[in-house]
Formats: C-alpha cells, structure tokens, sequence
C-alpha cells in the first residue's frame, strides 16, 4: 500500500510518487514505445536501466495507481497497462520535456517528440491522451476516423533521421521512444513464441533464422556490411571469413535476422550471453536495423560482444547502447592482426 505522503501539499504528494528519474522513465517508455512487458521495457530503456531497478519501479507504480499489471497466464507473458491517473502523467512529461528542450542540450532524434507535443498545443495532448485511453483502458476515442498522433510522431523521428539529425548509430538505429507508425499504438500477439522473440518497429521485424537456405542472404548482408565498414580488413581476410560463414558460424551461432517488406535486411548471431556477430546492409544504415538486433539480443540476455579495435563506428554504437570496453586482444579469435576490443554492458544503479 503507498505510504502516507509527508505533507499534505499536493507538490509533495507528486514528486513522491513521480520524483524518482527511473519511474518517469518507465512510465515514458510505456507511454511512447508501447513497451508493456518487463523484457520490452528492459531491453529498450535508453539510458540501460537495470532489471532489479525495473522490477522495483514498475511495483511502485503499480502500487501507486498509474500502472496496473495483468497477471500472466501460461504461456503469456504478464502485461502492464496505464490507469487513467497514469495517463494524466502526459502533460508533465510534456512539461518536462518543454524545460529540456529549453534549458538542456540532447540528440536531435530524441528531441523530435518534445518539440512536437510542445509545439501541438493542448489539441494534440488532448488527441495522444484518448489514444493511450484506447489502448490501455479499451474506451474509444471521440472521434475514431481522427489521424492518430503517434502517426505524426513516428512521422517526425522519420523525418529527422532522414535530415540527417545528429548522430544515430553504426549499423542502424532503432527509433526507441516513438511509436510504430503503422496502427498506432498497437498491441502486439501475447502469449506466443512469436511475441516472445519478434519485435517490429518502424517496418522492421526480428526473428529467428528459417534455416540454411536463408544463408546465401546472410553472406550477402556480411558482404554489404563489411565493404561498408571494414575498410581495414585485407581482402585476402574478408575473402576468407565469407567462404567459412555459411560452414562454420552460422551454424554454431542463435541466429536472429532483421526483415524489411519481405527481404532481410540484416541479422545478428549469439552464442547465450554472448553477441558473436551483428551485421546490416549498407543500405539499411540509420533505419533502426542494427538497434532493433541489438535490443532483441539484449531483451535475450546478452552482456557481452567483441569490437574491431578499427571499427570506431561500430565501438560508438555498442558505448551508446550502454556497452563499456573492459578489455583488448592483440589478435582476433582467428590470430589475425586485427585488435578486439572486449565489452560488457553496464548495469545502471
């Protein structure tokens, strides 16, 4: 049961519920991401919040009134939806995100959604508020023929990455704090093994690899990424490590691909905690590909991968997805004279 608050001053009795940063950030990761499951939320948090934080924030919230929690029957997987009073957390978010804006600096992709609810007005607050009443409390909204506002948000963090707004990520990244642009604030299926391991964000789904015949696909994906990003592979090497992808690591790996419109488009390979491999078309870059395996990696447990000591942009993309470099090796796993870089990801306190 929540506590007594310390005073009886409505300012008080708010900031003790909504004064905790991980709280707020939750609650914004269930707003705008749609995240409604702990590993979602877990393995989508921007700033990398650990699961013993989660799990603690998301019981408060729960006890608090903003969240209710759907216990999990067998097979699914227990789901949390906003109370009324959880939606009305909106306009202080918003409020919150105005100061930001104001008064603090940030990456342009995680701007784009505060500029547009700041500059909406109460019209477009009104409209996001009945959406998320729609989709966690099941009321329709007023007017159902009405354009959604997650539409137009997902719309806006499309067009400043394709403006070129500040930097995104090495193989591709995953736009994580807007909506799916396509119906709205969408539910996903519950309680299967595709829920359990498919994520679709921005038009692009991950899941697990069909088989070998999908292999000639994956070798060409290397191949895109690797001309794209290895300019310090001999060719000799690359030539190499294509030749035995198919016989000798692919086979050896959990493999997850990420598909765009029917063609896959990207893939990643895990061996339990550990990411052995995450590559993307060239062709895919800055379209949240590369974070959309890396999430789903994350979401399955992995802490750990190796980086080319060259490859700056790919150490850029893992240190900004919460990966520390925590150790090197002259060679790599093969003795060829390429350093590696060892990362783990950091658990936020």
């Amino acid at each position: 049961m929540p506590q007594a608050p310390r005073s009886g001053c409505p300012i008080n009795a708010a900031v003790e519920v909504l004064g905790d940063p991980w709280a707020m950030l939750v609650l914004r990761d269930i707003v705008f991401g749609n995240r409604r499951h702990f590993r979602e939320i877990l393995a989508g948090s921007e700033e990398g919040i650990a699961s013993n934080i989660l799990a603690s924030r998301l019981k408060r919230l729960v006890e608090a009134g903003l969240l209710t929690r759907d216990e999990a029957h067998r097979g699914q997987r227990a789901a949390y939806s906003l109370t009324e009073s959880g939606i009305e957390v909106l306009p202080v978010m918003v409020a919150l995100g105005s100061w930001g804006l104001a008064h603090r600096t940030g990456e342009r992709r995680l701007r784009v959604r505060a500029e547009l609810l700041r500059d909406g007005g109460p019209e477009l607050l009104d409209a996001l508020m009945d959406e998320l009443r729609e989709l966690h409390l099941r009321i329709p909204r007023p007017d159902p023929d009405a354009p959604r506002p997650s539409e137009r948000l997902a719309a806006a963090y499309e067009r400043a990455v394709g403006d070129g707004g500040g930097p995104i990520d090495a193989p591709g990244d995953l736009p994580k704090q807007v909506l799916p642009p396509h119906g709205g604030l969408s539910r996903g299926p519950e309680g299967s093994e595709e829920a359990m391991t498919t994520q679709s964000v921005s038009r692009v789904a991950v899941r697990r690899v069909r088989g070998p015949e999908e292999y000639p696909r994956l070798v060409a994906v290397w191949r895109s990424a690797v001309d794209a990003t290895h300019d310090f592979l001999a060719a000799e090497d690359r030539d190499a490590i294509e030749a035995r992808l198919a016989s000798e690591y692919f086979p050896h790996v959990e493999l997850h691909v990420a598909e765009r419109d029917g063609t896959v488009v990207g893939f990643a390979g895990r061996v339990e905690e550990r990411l052995e491999m995450l590559f993307v078309d060239a062709a895919e870059r800055g379209r949240g590909t590369g974070s959309a395996l890396l999430a789903q990696a994350v979401g399955l447990g992995v802490t750990a991968v190796d980086v080319n000591e060259q490859n700056s942009q790919a150490l850029a993309f893992y240190r900004r997805r919460g990966f520390d470099v925590v150790g090197r090796s002259a060679l790599d796993g093969d003795g060829r004279p390429y350093p590696l870089l060892h990362l783990t990801r950091r658990q936020a306190g």
